[in-house]
This record gives structure tokens, sequence and C-alpha cells, in this order.
């Protein structure tokens, strides 16, 4: 008994040693043998639906999970570290290699645990979707998930298991892990993927201001249009040479990266000049996602040679959105065609300039910029609803102190993701009753609660 608990005790330290070696060298490190010995009671199956056994196959180890069809919601297999929980606090993720056995697509995840109350969510999870026969990999950095978003912050020096699972199946399905291994420096970060850059830009100017441009980056002009970057004084703008070929063109102006971020702005405002021989119709358009668009601005009329304009492009919609009537289908939550916009100001990806014209002709864009316009408060605001009439106040509250009326308000209700804050800031709350109203109804309007501020 004595000398094989030395020798579990020499293991574990070997272990320990080659995982601190590697972590240093910037290698992997496998948490498990797959092929070797005592595999199976380190495994746990979350269900009666799920068996595994190891690999017979020399060219193609790893242990093999089988989940029947069943009713389980997330059926898997958990793999657990020798001890209590393995030290990888010298590491950035856990990876695993996965081959899809079966001849349906399917989708595996991987759920890193720490140990404690499972409403607590003491994990992170990522997940591969293969194809049939297909072989991938899912990599679980730590303190991300779903995603490579920020999540629950895992401690890597505790990790209690490693989780394979997938969704409920209605037939069977099967696949081969390969590998478990962990990698990469601690406090490692995802890498951000080009297109979430946000850019704010400088005082709104995303062209003119002083803002370089790189054309190659930033212009896509098509059907022999020629874009080419000139100074105007000591700012650089955006010259458009328009062929004979066709009557109408478009030119679509990103960011260097990513988006914009107009979210500070209400309107973009863009200053053309035809400095060619020909009159030219412009108008511009702002997207986001490619294909959501704002209302175009139109030019007032065909610029002349020498003539300029300033178009102004507004996020709000040209009709407010209104919800779906009774002849959409119950399915169709998006409101009624023609309403509202899908245009979103934290992630505009392009100006499109479009321009008409006969013959030959040239543009010149002077400047691009985002803009707020300034609000107009109407009179009644805070003294009174929109509509005339005897308003006696029925309630007001001015949180002019430093706790919360709990007569009036509940400030307690459903939170479906405890990770998010739910905060936000009401300065004032009044509410009106129009005298008419309260006499048509016999005086029998109950006095107002509000529950649930939003």
């Amino acid at each position: 008994m004595i000398w094989r608990i030395r020798r579990l005790i020499t293991r574990l330290a070997l272990s320990l040693s080659v995982m601190a070696a590697a972590a240093v060298a910037g290698e992997s490190v496998s948490l498990i043998d797959l092929v070797g010995r005592g595999v199976a009671e380190r495994c746990a199956p979350s269900c009666d639906q799920v068996t595994f056994r190891q690999s017979a196959e020399a060219s193609a180890p790893g242990l093999i999970v089988t989940i029947a069809a069943g009713n389980a919601s997330y059926p898997g297999l958990g793999i657990k570290p020798q001890g209590q929980a393995w030290d990888l606090s010298r590491f950035g993720h856990v990876e695993a290699r996965i081959t899809n056995l079966g001849d349906q697509e399917l989708s595996v995840n991987l759920r890193v645990h720490n140990a404690g109350d499972w409403r607590a969510n003491p994990w992170n999870t990522e997940s591969v979707r293969l194809k049939p026969r297909e072989t991938g990999a899912v990599k679980v950095i730590f303190g991300y998930q779903y995603g490579l978003k920020p999540g629950y912050k895992l401690d890597p020096s505790k990790v209690a298991q490693a989780l394979f699972f997938t969704l409920k199946v209605t037939q069977p399905v099967s696949f081969r892990i390969e590998s478990v291994t962990a990698a990469g420096p601690a406090g490692e970060k995802p890498p951000v993927r080009p297109q979430d850059v946000r850019t704010k830009p400088t005082d709104g100017y995303v062209l003119g201001g002083g803002v370089q441009i790189d054309a190659a980056k930033q212009v896509e002009a098509k059907d022999g249009v020629v874009a080419e970057v000139v100074t105007q004084g000591d700012r650089p703008a955006l010259r458009l040479t328009y062929p004979a070929n066709k009557d109408s063109h478009l030119v679509f102006f990103r960011p260097p990266i990513g988006r914009w971020d107009f979210t500070q702005a209400t309107e973009v405002r863009v200053k053309v000049k035809n400095v060619g021989a020909t009159p030219i119709m412009p108008s511009v358009q702002l997207t986001s996602d490619t294909h959501n668009g704002t209302q175009t601005a139109l030019a007032d009329a065909g610029l002349k040679p020498g003539a300029a304009q300033e178009l102004v492009v507004r996020f709000e919609p040209g009709n407010a959105w209104r919800g779906p009537s009774t002849e959409v289908t119950k399915t169709n939550t998006g409101g009624e065609k023609g309403t509202g916009t899908h245009f979103a100001s934290d992630k505009a990806d392009a100006v499109r300039i479009m321009a008409r014209h006969d013959g030959q002709a040239a543009l010149l864009v002077e400047s691009i910029r985002a803009s707020a316009t300034p609000a107009q408060t109407p009179e009644w605001l805070g003294q009174r609803p929109p509509v005339d009439g005897e308003w006696p106040m029925t309630f007001n509250d001015e949180f002019d102190g430093n706790t919360i009326n709990r007569e009036r308000w509940n400030i307690y209700t459903e939170n479906y993701d405890a990770q998010l804050p739910a905060d936000f800031v009401i300065d004032y709350v009044r509410i009106w009753q129009r005298k008419d109203l309260a006499s048509a109804l016999d005086g029998s309007i109950p006095p107002p609660r509000a529950d649930r501020p939003r």
C-alpha cells in the first residue's frame, strides 16, 4: 500500500513539474491520457443516455462518447482531474480536439468548471459545430464564454471538471475526444476580430477635419469610377470621377477597420461639390451590417458644375415604427413594413455615395461628419401632457431624498441575467389627469401606481 501511495505522489509531482515547464515554454499539456489506464475512473456520464469507451483503433486514438436518444436536455461526459482540481494557473485556456463520428452535423460544447453552487454558473463554455466525420477544436479561454464574450471569472488554479455535452438528441450521436490540453499564457485574452473594432470619430469627422484617409482600404469604387484622395488646403478630400459608360454609380466609403461608433450623433452631414463639366445628382445613405440602411438623403436638384451642397443623413426612420397589424401573423415581430429602421449607429459600416449623371462627371466629397442636432424642447415638457385641457397633477416624485419611497415604487423585479446590471436614471416622474375624463368616468380612476419604472 505504501509503495502505491509513493508512486501516486511521484506521478502527481512529475505531472505538476511538466505542466510548469510547459507553460513557461509556451507549450500545451495534456490533462488526461485518453489511451492509458485509469481513464474510466475519471469519467462521469451525466445520465444513462451517455456511454463511453476508449478507441480500439491505433490510427484513431481517443475516447469515444455515444449519446442515445432521450429526454436529457444536456447529455454529456465529465472528465475529472486526479485529485480535487487541476491547477492551470500558469495557462490561459483549455482546448479539446473532437471528431464527429456520426452522419449528421453535430454541435459539441466544452464547459470548464470550478467547484461550487451550480446556480452561480461557475464555468466557462464554448462550442464547435462539426460536419459528419469532421475534426475540429473547441477552446475555452478562462473568463470568457459563448463566443469569447466576458463571462464567469473562472479560477484556473481550481479547475474541477471538463464537461463535454450536446443539446437534447432525438437520434443517437457519437464523437471522439482526441485530446484535452491546457495551453496559452496566464491571463490570456481573446483576439479582437476586426469587425468588432469600434472607432469614435474625433470631433465627428470621418473625412475632412484633418483625418487621414487610406483610399485603398476605405473606398470601394466599381464600374470604372476613379477614387483619389486630394488635398483641400491642409485637409484631405475624396474626388470621384465617373465614366460615361453608365448614368449612375455607387461608391462605398468605409472605416479603415471595423465599424464607426456614431452613438453620440443623430445625423451625418456630407459636403459635396460638382467639380466636373456636367450636372450631377448625388445622394447619400449610411448602413450598418451591410444591409440595414438609413433613409437616403437626396440633393435638392442636380448640381450644376461648380455648385455645392451639404446632404444631411438622419438616423431616425422616415416613418415611426408601428407594431404588427391584425393581418400580420403572430410570428412576425418586426412591425409593419415601411416603418421603423434597422440601422444601428453603434456599428455603422459604410457611407454609400450614389450619383446620377449624363456623360463623364466628377464629384468632390469635401467632408463627412457625424453630429447631433440640438433637441428642441417643447414648452409643455415637464409641465403638462402634450394635449390641451385642464390637467391637474396627480402624482409627482422629484427623487430629492436619499432613499426610494417604497410605498410608491417597487424596485425589485425579474432579472433573467444576473450578470447584467440593471442601471437607469430617472430625474423625476409626473402624472396628470384630465378633469373631463375623470368626470366622464364618475371619478373612478384609481390612483396611479408605478410598480416597474422603465
